[in-house]
């Protein structure tokens, strides 16, 4: 969920209630200010929900070829498909009816991150993550292998290394078989993804880092998770990158995405730019042979 205080947009969780009538602006729909924003694909484009603090939620549904309409919260979709083996209390991996318990070496460096997490930040947990062939373990900004039970010194892409003296690992995901590492160099929007092996050994070339979103088999785009407007649509197996969306040329202030109902991407996304503020909805096709943006759609914010 998104929460819009004009043109600052923090992300955080939380329920919303029963749609309601969306209010009006010259006769158009448009969002309520300060609102708690929801993304739902639908199997006809897209809902927007929006809950304004202290009052009922609204939602509006929106098509590639329909404006924004009153419409009523779709139902939750399906959990999709697990990316990620989560690694036990007790130090065990499991995919199916194969385990595998992390070594001394990786099970003690865990419990040094998990009690330095504690200590700064009591409710918080250091998630612990392997991946689906069981041959890696990660957590914070830390890699292991399983089977040797040591840890993996991550680089920096070359393109990045040449750009700046110091750049500083941060978070690693994990998506299948694979391992995306996301380097940086500045407060944003500066970071860079790359894909690496079991070994640590870098693949293919940089991409703007975000959150990886699983398309298919071993596809995936990359949901940008700073201010910047590219999506990244690539192979985690070979590190192929199939091309990259821009939804704007300039910095974005949220941009939020799910899978739509054709098997594309559906964003709901603002630009810093944009006069009058507004929300915008756009499809995506992700085909491996041209991604590209098919549609965008506008919601004004009421005045």
């Amino acid at each position: 969920m998104i929460r819009l205080h004009y043109m600052f947009v923090p992300l955080f969780a939380g329920s919303l209630i029963a749609a309601a009538q969306p209010a009006r602006a010259g006769g158009k729909a448009c969002i309520p200010a300060a609102s708690e924003i929801t993304l739902h694909a639908t199997p006809t484009g897209a809902a927007v929900c929006a809950k304004p603090e202290g009052k009922p939620e609204v939602c509006f549904a929106v098509s590639p070829t329909t404006d924004a309409v009153a419409g009523i919260k779709p139902a939750a979709a399906p959990a999709s498909a697990p990316i990620a083996i989560t690694v036990t209390a007790d130090g065990k991996a499991c995919n199916g009816p194969t385990c595998k318990t992390l070594g001394k070496r990786a099970a003690a460096a865990i419990a040094k991150a998990t009690a330095a997490e504690k200590q700064n930040f009591p409710d918080h947990t250091v998630p612990v993550l392997a991946t689906m062939d069981l041959k890696s373990v990660v957590f914070g900004d830390r890699m292991f292998s399983i089977a040797k039970d040591k840890e993996i010194k991550l680089k920096a892409p070359k393109e990045y290394r040449r750009r700046s003296d110091k750049p500083q690992l941060g978070t690693l995901d994990v998506v299948g078989n694979a391992v995306i590492a996301n380097w940086l160099d500045c407060a944003g929007p500066c970071a860079m993804g790359v894909v690496v092996d079991a070994a640590g050994a870098n693949k293919g070339t940089w991409f703007n880092a975000g959150t990886p979103m699983v398309l298919d088999g071993t596809r995936v785009a990359i949901i940008p998770s700073d201010s910047a407007a590219t999506i990244t649509v690539l192979d985690t197996a070979t590190a192929k990158q199939f091309g990259r969306i821009e939804l704007s040329d300039g910095v974005l202030d949220v941009l939020e995405a799910k899978r739509a109902s054709d098997g594309g991407v559906v964003a709901l996304w603002s630009d810093a730019s944009s006069q009058p503020a507004t929300w915008k909805v756009s499809w995506l096709s992700v085909m491996a042979t041209k991604p590209t943006a098919t549609a965008t759609k506008s919601i004004a914010i009421c005045p």
